[in-house]
């Protein structure tokens, strides 16, 4: 991603202070932020896009901001 399109997502998302563009090595993501979420979560396609390792466990519910519940499918640990 360019220098310029980076600029562009701060522009897009100012108002969004929880959304960044985020540098995952030669991988960019959009990160969205919750400081009041006990747990992180991240897309099966993003996870396998970054090369992420998963260690399977049982699943986790979520429960998300429409109410509905979502579950895991593993566990990345050491994502920053």
């Amino acid at each position: 991603m360019s220098d310029s399109e980076v600029e562009e997502f701060h522009e897009y998302f100012d108002q969004l202070e929880e959304v960044i563009p985020k540098d995952m090595g030669s991988v960019w993501a959009i990160i969205l932020v919750d400081s009041g979420s006990t747990h992180d979560f991240i897309d099966a396609k993003q996870m396998h896009r970054l090369s992420l390792l998963v260690l399977q466990q049982d699943q986790l519910k979520a429960t998300v901001a429409n109410g509905s519940c979502l579950f895991t499918r593993g566990l990345c640990n050491g994502v920053r």
